[in-house]
């Protein structure tokens, strides 16, 4: 993984915490099993995956979903911290349109790989856009 190799060669590297702790900490569903298990929800950020469209109802329905206060976004297509915004309440529905909403730009596709103009690129685009709005995986 990227970060610990960043650390480890700034010469602070993650020491071991034994072979059942580390797999845990490397492993996002044994990390939420385990704070399930130990009854420990409570002590996890509420979170709502919420398709990648800007309408104009969304902020408020991703406030309510994580109970207010500061929201962290997090977009589907991203990994490993990359992509994560962190938005005060009153920032949030400026940030959402402009992450979400995309001006209309006729000349795009004329710079698509071409193949019946651009057609398997924006086929793909959709089926991206499709498997991005995906959730309960």
């Amino acid at each position: 993984a990227f970060i610990p190799h960043a650390f480890t060669k700034l010469g602070c590297p993650r020491r071991s915490l034994g072979p059942y702790m580390d797999t845990v900490l490397e492993n996002k569903i044994l990390t939420h099993d385990a704070i399930a298990d130990l009854d420990l929800s409570g002590l996890r950020p509420r979170a709502g995956v919420f398709q990648r469209k800007y309408d104009p109802d969304l902020a408020a329905a991703i406030l309510a979903a994580v109970g207010g206060g500061g929201v962290v976004l997090k977009l589907a297509d991203r990994q490993r911290g990359c992509g994560i915004v962190a938005v005060e309440p009153e920032d949030l529905d400026r940030t959402l349109k402009a992450l979400l909403v995309f001006p209309e730009q006729p000349s795009l596709a004329l710079s698509l790989p071409h193949g019946n103009n651009g057609h398997l690129m924006a086929e793909w685009a959709v089926a991206a856009r499709k498997a991005a709005c995906l959730s309960g995986l």
